[in-house]
């Protein structure tokens, strides 16, 4: 049909990191919109489909839940990045999705190192955002997550960025994902990240949503 025939709760009950509990079961609140909102989805549903033969709502895209849901928290122009830093960072090690026929139907993500030279250059921004910079010599490891694998609907499949050879050097513009619109969203959904520096903060690049790209 060109959309997809199930109801995407993500948008509608978002769970965010500090949330107490198991991070599987929304509050009753939170129960009550979920259940309006799928019943109402089931109901339009099927009234296209008994008016036209087709799940596609009038004007709609072929975008999957995650495009529609990052692109749709991008919109707001109040919503902007705290910090934006322009680096130029040479790759060190990727997180490994494994079997991506193993993933569920969604779109998954992924951290990747950098290495940066010359970090003291770009102090005190680095102090602020979190990032420790070694003296002795003067570089500084940056987290970077980046969009690894993308379902268009016929099954998951890596993306151009998911190839970037290790040793090679990118120019990005990042920023902090705690202060980035996405961040929220970004929390529910696949992260592969096989690095044990949890306490360093983790950027995102300012060209995320065209790292679907294949």
């Amino acid at each position: 049909q060109g959309v997809d025939s199930f109801f995407d709760s993500r948008p509608v009950c978002p769970i965010p990191n500090d949330t107490g509990g198991d991070g599987e079961h929304p509050s009753n609140e939170a129960g009550r919109i979920w259940g309006s909102a799928a019943a109402t989805w089931v109901a339009e549903s099927v009234e296209r489909w008994r008016s036209s033969g087709t799940l596609r709502p009038p004007g709609g895209d072929a975008s999957t839940p995650v495009t529609r849901l990052l692109t749709s928290r991008l919109a707001d122009p109040a919503q902007t990045p705290t910090q934006v830093l322009e680096l130029e960072l040479e790759l060190v090690a990727k997180s490994n999705p494994g079997d991506i026929r193993t993933l569920s139907y969604t779109d998954a993500f992924s951290v990747f190192q950098y290495r940066l030279r010359n970090a003291s250059a770009f102090q005190p921004r680095l102090s602020q955002c979190g990032v420790t910079i070694d003296p002795a010599t003067d570089e500084a490891l940056l987290y970077v997550l980046h969009w690894a694998v993308h379902n268009q609907g016929s099954g998951p499949r890596l993306t151009s960025v998911s190839a970037r050879p290790v040793g090679q050097v990118v120019s990005m513009r990042i920023s902090p994902l705690s202060g980035h619109p996405l961040g929220e969203p970004l929390a529910t959904m696949p992260q592969f990240n096989d690095f044990n520096d949890f306490l360093a903060p983790i950027f995102l690049a300012s060209n995320f949503l065209d790292e679907r790209s294949f």
